[in-house]
């Protein structure tokens, strides 16, 4: 699906494309808070493949839109493509856009040049006229299973008290302020309190505060029922507190020192070697590994190379997921859900 942010002026700009690649297409005509969309609507669209934004349809400034598109990419996993063609004062919002990532962007200033335009960005590569500015081409990117729909969320009884979880990637963007923020939410919606501590140097967090209005509750902020935290000074006592550790050459003293840790990582096999030194760097402590996003054609390949008790997990595209890779998040924490036996999915490196 596309999804079609729009003035009423640009309505008809997606039609011929749309029509060319057999997408079916949702289009919202109005003027939006794109922030305000991001942050509340998108979850109700996470179906789509592509997100098309006409500038002119945004409220924001250049400054705030380009935020807001951040936040998105966190967030969301579709592809956006931003509509510049027939906007006025776009002066060095094109720069800015490339700057965090942003390369297919329709700036023709008739139809036809805009409906070709729109044909590069929907192809599998998408424009290529931009990504010189960062000097590398990105590969092709296979098909992924989705997420499944999950089993009824259950409430339990927890016997846990400051539990540390510390989550980290092998690379940067593989999915671990998603993950972290997924096994948040799965913990809280089944009745456990649940603290996230940026633990890293990226700064999610503090855009994400930005985004949500978040405002300050002693140390922490809270969203959607989630204690979050800039440092790791917190004001009380939690059942669970997840370490964002994003990724590192050496494991930092909060992953050494957790109770459960998780080594997240995208590892086709061009990826592979990053994933390999990130478990070298790991050696004498006890993990578990998570494969993010795997087609189904590579898992067998992928299970070879980094052993049986790999996890692969189903592609998530909300933040604050809470009822998808239950098959991993689980057994993590199984020992903790008071009357089972305690069983843990950690192997030592």
């Amino acid at each position: 699906m596309l999804l079609y942010l729009t003035s009423n002026q640009k309505c008809g700009l997606v039609d011929e494309a749309a029509r060319q690649k057999d997408l079916t297409v949702k289009k919202l005509i109005g003027k939006f808070s794109l922030k305000s969309f991001v942050t509340k609507d998108m979850r109700n669209y996470t179906t789509a493949r592509y997100f098309v934004v006409d500038y002119d349809s945004a409220e924001e400034a250049m400054d705030d839109f380009t935020v807001a598109l951040q936040s998105f990419q966190m967030m969301f996993s579709a592809r956006i493509i931003v509509v510049l063609s027939g906007c006025s004062e776009t002066s060095g919002l094109l720069d800015r856009l490339i700057s965090i990532g942003v390369v297919n962007v329709l700036t023709a200033n008739t139809t036809q040049e805009a409906t070709d335009e729109l044909l590069e960005a929907l192809s599998p590569e998408g424009m290529k006229k931009y990504l010189p500015h960062f000097g590398f081409e990105e590969p092709p990117t296979p098909t992924v299973p989705m997420a499944p729909e999950e089993e009824a969320i259950i409430r339990y009884r927890w016997d846990a008290k400051n539990i540390r979880i510390a989550i980290a990637g092998s690379q940067r963007r593989s999915g671990v302020t998603v993950t972290a923020f997924n096994l948040a939410s799965w913990l809280q919606v089944r009745g456990a309190n649940v603290a996230y501590v940026e633990a890293n140097t990226n700064r999610h967090l503090q855009l994400l505060l930005n985004v949500y209005e978040a405002q300050p509750e002693g140390e922490h902020y809270s969203i959607d029922g989630i204690d979050c935290y800039l440092t790791n000074e917190l004001d009380k006592e939690y059942q669970f507190i997840i370490y964002d550790c994003g990724c590192f050459q050496t494991p930092p003293s909060v992953f050494r020192d957790a109770d459960i840790r998780l080594m997240c990582g995208s590892i086709l096999p061009y990826e592979a070697p990053q994933y390999h030194r990130a478990l070298s760097a790991c050696t004498g402590l006890e993990l578990s590994k998570t494969a993010l996003s795997i087609p189904q054609e590579f898992q067998e390949y992928c299970a070879a190379m980094f052993g049986s008790d790999l996890l692969f997990a189903a592609a998530s595209h909300v933040l604050f997921a809470n009822n998808v890779n239950t098959h991993i998040y689980r057994p993590l924490v199984q020992g903790y859900i008071a009357g089972e036996a305690e069983t843990r999915a950690h192997r030592r490196i």
